[in-house]
């Protein structure tokens, strides 16, 4: 009974040993002394006590020996219960900063999404109604109504764009760098991930169009073979376009944020081939690779980022109030 009793003692030593890793927040629960020392002396305690329980109760050995078996497991239950109380508040804590966070992202996209409206709307203010009424028996009509159909070509195929990225942001909310290292498993890790590389190929698709929209606007024109004045008046308002653009910095502020997901990529993809080869403290707020490779590599992207999003800051101060405002 007695060799039964010491086995259960050191499986409970080991047992407390390993539980110390599920609190591991608790500063004071992780010291060697606590999660090491605490238990092997307890367990080594009882071992001396199971061997002298037959001079301890000679009559009925065993029962001191499950005596002193219940008396070290309670000793060592006690420093977990307040750790658990304890990594539990901090719990509490992180996923509080994580609901921030993502609040905080959320008010972003909104910014984004709001700022896309706001291009629409200043876009629509700036021009009449009609804008090719304007050029009523100045031009023939099948003039006229080919320069209002590429118009109208250009004009959807920005509008499918905008959609998409709109739907994109709308459809994958992430979190920023502050709650990537705060994860705790790789799933974790791969929807970030994945969220951020939806949102990126729709970001590049937009800037992909916008890019070389005066190129391929200039060649449909050209395709179109129109006689004078109808040439002039498809360039002017494909002009118009360009200037009310670059008035609101849109595509500044789309390869802006097209190189935020780049570099929130190259730090994500670090994080994932890197996976249990980092650690973070989140009192010291410090990030440690193994490999130091890995740690320029992130914290290089981490730089991009920050620089990129306080251009986007600076950018939406800048800019004019959209009407009705």
């Amino acid at each position: 009974m007695r060799l039964i009793s010491g086995t259960a003692l050191l499986l409970i030593g080991w047992a407390y040993f390993l539980v110390t890793a599920w609190y591991p927040d608790v500063d004071w629960l992780q010291n060697d002394l606590v999660r090491v020392g605490w238990p092997a002396v307890l367990t080594l305690l009882g071992l001396l006590a199971l061997a002298g329980a037959g001079f301890i109760r000679p009559n009925d050995p065993g029962l001191a020996g499950w005596a002193v078996f219940a008396l070290v497991g309670s000793l060592l239950v006690a420093p977990l219960i307040p750790a658990k109380m304890i990594q539990e508040g901090m719990d509490a804590e992180r996923t509080e900063e994580i609901v921030a966070l993502r609040r905080a992202l959320n008010l972003e996209l909104r910014r984004q999404q709001q700022a896309l409206r706001e291009e629409l709307a200043r876009y629509r203010a700036n021009r009449p109604v009609d804008r090719f009424t304007q050029y009523e028996g100045r031009v023939p009509l099948q003039t006229l109504i080919a320069v209002r159909e590429l118009d109208d070509e250009m004009q959807t195929m920005l509008q499918e764009r905008a959609d998409a990225y709109k739907r994109a942001m709308d459809e994958n909310p992430v979190l920023g760098p502050s709650a990537w290292v705060t994860f705790r498993s790789l799933e974790e890790l791969e929807i970030e991930r994945s969220a951020h590389q939806r949102l990126y190929e729709a970001t590049r698709a937009f800037t992909q169009f916008i890019e070389p929209f005066e190129a391929v606007y200039t060649a449909r024109i050209e395709s179109l073979d129109l006689p004078p004045p109808g040439d002039r008046i498809a360039i002017a308002e494909m002009i118009r376009i360009i200037q009310l653009w670059e008035q609101d910095n849109t595509f500044l502020l789309r390869k802006l944020d097209e190189e935020m997901l780049a570099s929130a990529l190259t730090a994500l993809n670090v994080l994932h081939e890197d996976w249990e080869k980092w650690t973070y403290n989140p009192r010291e707020e410090a990030l440690t690779f193994q490999n130091p490779d890995s740690e320029f590599r992130f914290h290089e992207a981490i730089q991009r980022f920050q620089n990129a999003f306080k251009a986007v800051q600076d950018l939406q101060e800048k800019r004019p109030a959209s009407p009705g405002q």
